[in-house]
C-alpha cells in the first residue's frame, strides 16, 4: 500500500476507474476532473479508454469533454477513489493531487483518429504482419508460439464480441512486455479468440490466455478462450463459461469484475495470473485447478 503522501499513479487511477461505469453522464464527467486533478493531459487515454466501455461513448464528444474540464477544477482525485470504494475497491485509503508537471498537450479534434480510421489503421498493420515468435512469448513460457509481429512489437487483433469477423483495433507488445492500444481505436466490447470449441473461457491478457488454452488442451478440453484486454471490458462481455480471474493484491479489481459477471471463476491463490501461475507451479498443476472448478461448475448446475 503506498504511503498516503504518494501522489495517486496512473495504475491505481485505471484501477479505482474500473470499478465504476461510465454510463452516466455526470458521472462520466465527473471522473474527467477527477482523472485530469491527478494526472494532468497524461490522464486522457486512461480515461478514454474507461469512457469506451460505455455504448454511447463517442469520440468528439469525450474529445469536448476532456478539452472542457480544468486540472483544478471543484472535483478532485479524491472524489474518484471515493466512489470506487463504494463499489468495493480497495486499492488505496487517501491520496494526494499530484502536483503540476509537463505534459503532452490535450487531443485536438483534428489529430485523433475516428475508430473508423483505426480500425482501417489495424487491419493495414496485421496484414503487414508475419507470424514469427516473439520475445514476450518467450518469456512468458511459449517460445515457440508464433503469432502476428510487425517491426518489432506482437499485435493482437482486437474484434467485436457481437461481430468478430470485423477487427476494430488492436492491442501492440514490445518485447520489453509493454503493451499499447492503437490510438483512437475502440477498447469496449472487443475480444481475441484463442481455440475454438463448445467450452467458453474468458480472461483478461494475451499470456494468460495461452496459459489457459495449454492447460485445458492437458485435460483434452476443446474451448475457447476469449482474451478480453481489462478486468472492466471482462465484466461487460463475459455471458457464459467460465472465469480465470487475475489476483490483483492491491486493487481487487480481477476479482470483483468476475463476481460481476455472476459466472463460475478461478482466482490464483497468490497474486498474479494464470501465466504466472503456470510458470510458478508448472502447467500441471495449473491444469488441476482448471479440472476442480470443472468439477465446481458441474455441481452448481
Amino acid at each position: 500500500m503506498p504511503h498516503m503522501h504518494d501522489p495517486p499513479s496512473y495504475d491505481e487511477v485505471a484501477s479505482a476507474l474500473s470499478y465504476i461505469s461510465p454510463e452516466d453522464r455526470e458521472t462520466w464527467v465527473r471522473m474527467a476532473m477527477a482523472v485530469k486533478s491527478a494526472l494532468w493531459d497524461d490522464g486522457w487515454s486512461v480515461w478514454d479508454a474507461w469512457s469506451q466501455g460505455s455504448d454511447r461513448y463517442k469520440a468528439r464528444d469525450a474529445r469536448a469533454v476532456w478539452r472542457s474540464v480544468r486540472a483544478h477544477g471543484a472535483v478532485g482525485v479524491g472524489s474518484l477513489f471515493a466512489e470506487a470504494k463504494r463499489n468495493g475497491w480497495t486499492g488505496r485509503t487517501r491520496a494526494r493531487v499530484a502536483p503540476p508537471r509537463p505534459s503532452a498537450p490535450p487531443p485536438r479534434e483534428d489529430s485523433r483518429p475516428t475508430p473508423e480510421q483505426a480500425a482501417r489503421t489495424a487491419r493495414t498493420m496485421l496484414a503487414e504482419a508475419a507470424l514469427a515468435t516473439h520475445p514476450y512469448l518467450e518469456r512468458k513460457g511459449f517460445p515457440d508460439t508464433r503469432m502476428l509481429v510487425r517491426e518489432g512489437a506482437l499485435l493482437v487483433p482486437m474484434r467485436p464480441v457481437d461481430n468478430y469477423s470485423q477487427v476494430a483495433s488492436l492491442q501492440a507488445i514490445r518485447p520489453d512486455g509493454s503493451k499499447k492500444f492503437l490510438w483512437g481505436g475502440r477498447a469496449g466490447g472487443c475480444v481475441y479468440h484463442l481455440g475454438s470449441g463448445r467450452e467458453q473461457w474468458w480472461c483478461e491478457g494475451l499470456a494468460t490466455g495461452l496459459s489457459v488454452q495449454a492447460a485445458l488442451k492437458r485435460l483434452y478440453r476443446r474451448a475457447c478462450v476469449s482474451v478480453c484486454f481489462s478486468a472492466h471490458n471482462l465484466s461487460r462481455v463475459a455471458r457464459r463459461g467460465i472465469v480465470v480471474a487475475d489476483h490483483d493484491a492491491k486493487s481487487g479489481a480481477g476479482e470483483a469484475a468476475a463476481r460481476r459477471t455472476g459466472l463460475p471463476f478461478w482466482l490464483p491463490p497468490e497474486p498474479g495470473d494464470a501465466n504466472d501461475f503456470h510458470q510458478e507451479h508448472g502447467l500441471d498443476a495449473l491444469a488441476e485447478q482448471f479440472r476442480r472448478v470443472l468439477v465446481r461448475s458441474r455441481r452448481a448446475a
